[in-house]
C-alpha cells in the first residue's frame, strides 16, 4: 500500500523499479499504453463531451419544469387559491392536474 501511494504521489518512470513492486510496474505500464493512446484520448474526450451534453439537457428540462411551476404558482397565488398550490407542492399528479387546467405547458 505504501508502495502505491508513492506511486500515485510521483509516478513518473524514473527509478520506478527502486520504489514499486511489479504489481506497480505493470500497472504503470498498462497506464503509460493507455496515455499514448490518441485513440482512448479521442473515446475519453467523446464520452467526456457526451456527459456533458447530457448534463446540459437536464439543466434545461429542469428549467423548463421549474418555469411551468413558476407560471403555476404565480396563477394560484393570484387567485389566492393557496390550498391547491400546497396540495400542488405535496402531489405529483394534481400538480399535472393543474397545468392542464390552466393549460401551462
Amino acid at each position: 500500500m505504501i508502495d502505491f501511494l508513492h506511486y500515485v504521489s510521483d509516478s513518473s518512470s524514473v527509478d520506478l523499479e527502486k520504489v514499486c513492486d511489479k504489481r506497480l510496474q505493470k500497472l504503470h505500464a498498462n497506464v503509460q499504453i493507455i496515455k499514448d493512446s490518441a485513440e482512448m484520448e479521442a473515446e475519453f474526450m467523446k464520452a467526456e463531451e457526451r456527459e456533458r451534453q447530457i448534463r446540459d439537457e437536464g439543466i434545461k428540462e429542469g428549467m423548463k419544469e421549474y418555469d411551468r411551476f413558476m407560471k403555476l404558482t404565480q396563477k394560484l397565488l393570484s387567485n389566492k387559491q393557496y390550498d391547491e398550490l400546497k396540495r400542488a407542492t405535496e402531489e405529483k399528479s394534481y400538480c399535472q392536474q393543474l397545468f392542464e387546467k390552466y393549460n401551462i405547458v
